[in-house]
């Protein structure tokens, strides 16, 4: 007769991988643990490995933790019940492992799976949590308050089928959550009906997202975000993905609007509703307003942007950006806070306004003073752009500039940017202890500056 083992004892054992004769780079190394039976039939298992895989260096890989019993392979293992679990992981040595690249993200990772299986049929039923902790940017240091995100996904799966649905798919942060369906086919090669069928098709069926947890989110990823900023409000998504990896393929997000404040001061601004649509490469976003100011009054400024993208073969997009500023150290400053830099060195203060236009297949370039960013890039901007007041109650503005040790003040200017020309009048500056005016205009890009230029007197 055929020996009987009751109990196996496994010490500093391996587990590899293959797939027909290749040999792949996974495999659970350090294993130890029992297998074990108490009565013909019934399997128990208690086994714990640290995965592996070659020409990869892992610091914190975790622990795979395996537990529960299931039946002898003349009943197919039924019934089963076992435990999976994942512990202390780096979110960066997971992704090495999968991908051989971690992307530059840190955190921390616990993963759990409960798969059960009756005698009636071979289904298993299977549930799985994933806790994301601590998340962020490499090169950003640790805060409190790194996003946390749980993944939940529940499940039924049959042995010999080609696909997994995902039945119940949730995404849970502190404020917010989503909830979705989806399936993941694999082998479709093998049936010419289903060689169309995407290997994964995801559907984002509801969500709440909190603007704080978004905030956090900034902070985690993005450098020079201020400490001292709040955010409230909320929005809504919806969207599907497919394919391998994921993309997106149609999304819409609307919002009521937001708040914006800092600790210790009575200043504030406010985001109005949001509606932005993504279908199959084409955005479209209807006017949106970012107002400032104090608590009474009208408000200090406030900018409205709205945008339009449409793929190859157009290639086109449309941005029309347009913003009124009593004082353009506020928006200067309000981006700052966001970590945005869009003086790159420069100061201009004093009343602000533009109306500006990108129509081509780029987006709008940001580089150097405030009047050459919408100048630069393939696509020419058009529209106007004016600094200072004038009319009844004239107010210039000042510019500081890296190359000049005194500031040029009482600046009232105004630039028109039709396609291939630029027109600026200069109606006054004071600088170098002068009252200057004159012009500026260039017919083509390649060509250089015309100017004429007039002070008062030279000393």
């Amino acid at each position: 007769s055929a020996p009987y083992f009751r109990r196996i004892e496994v010490e500093g054992g391996r587990i590899n991988f293959k797939r027909g004769e290749e040999n792949l780079p996974f495999a659970f190394v350090g294993v130890n643990g029992t297998v074990q039976t108490d009565r013909p039939g019934r399997w128990q298992m208690d086994l714990a490995a640290i995965p592996w895989r070659a020409t990869v260096t892992l610091q914190q890989a975790g622990t795979l933790h395996v537990s529960g019993d299931v039946g002898g392979t003349s009943s197919r293992l039924s019934p089963a019940a076992l435990n999976i679990s994942w512990r202390d992981a780096s979110v960066s040595d997971v992704l090495r492992l999968a991908r051989n690249d971690d992307s530059g993200v840190r955190g921390a990772l616990d993963l759990s799976i409960d798969a059960r299986k009756q005698n009636q049929d071979d289904r298993w039923a299977i549930q799985g949590r994933a806790e994301f902790r601590q998340l962020h940017r490499w090169d950003l240091t640790f805060r409190p308050d790194n996003p946390s995100v749980n993944l939940m996904v529940r499940t039924g799966w049959l042995p010999g089928a080609s696909g997994l649905e995902l039945t119940d798919i949730s995404l849970e942060g502190p404020n917010s959550n989503a909830h979705g369906s989806g399936r993941i086919v694999w082998n479709s090669g093998r049936d010419r009906n289903a060689q169309t069928t995407p290997p994964t098709e995801f559907a984002v069926t509801s969500s709440q997202i909190d603007m704080s947890d978004l905030l956090a989110w900034a902070r985690a990823f993005h450098s020079g975000v201020a400490d001292d900023i709040a955010v409230h409000g909320r929005a809504n998504a919806r969207g599907g993905l497919s394919g391998w990896p994921p993309h997106l393929i149609n999304a819409a997000v609307t919002g009521d609007g937001a708040d914006f404040s800092r600790s210790g001061s009575p200043r504030s601004a406010h985001m109005g509703p949001v509606q932005l649509r993504y279908d199959r490469g084409i955005i479209s976003m209807l006017p949106v307003t970012l107002s400032w100011g104090g608590p009474s009054g009208p408000p200090d400024g406030s900018l409205r942007m709205d945008v339009a993208f449409e793929p190859a073969p157009q290639a086109f997009s449309a941005w029309h950006v347009a913003v009124t500023a009593n004082q353009m150290r506020d928006l200067i400053a309000g981006a700052g806070a966001f970590g945005w830099n869009i003086s790159r060195g420069w100061d201009l203060a004093g009343p602000f306004a533009c109306d500006l236009k990108w129509q081509d297949k780029m987006y709008p370039a940001s580089v150097g003073s405030p009047l050459a960013w919408p100048m630069a890039g393939e696509s020419q901007a058009v529209g106007w752009i004016e600094i200072g007041e004038s009319g009844a109650r004239p107010s210039g503005a000042m510019l500081r500039a890296p190359f000049l040790n005194q500031p040029v003040e009482q600046i009232r200017a105004r630039a028109e940017l039709k396609p291939g020309a630029r027109h600026i009048v200069l109606s006054s500056a004071q600088a170098f202890e002068a009252r200057w005016s004159g012009t500026f205009d260039r017919r083509d890009p390649t060509d250089e500056w015309q100017f004429a230029v007039a002070g008062d007197h030279v000393t």
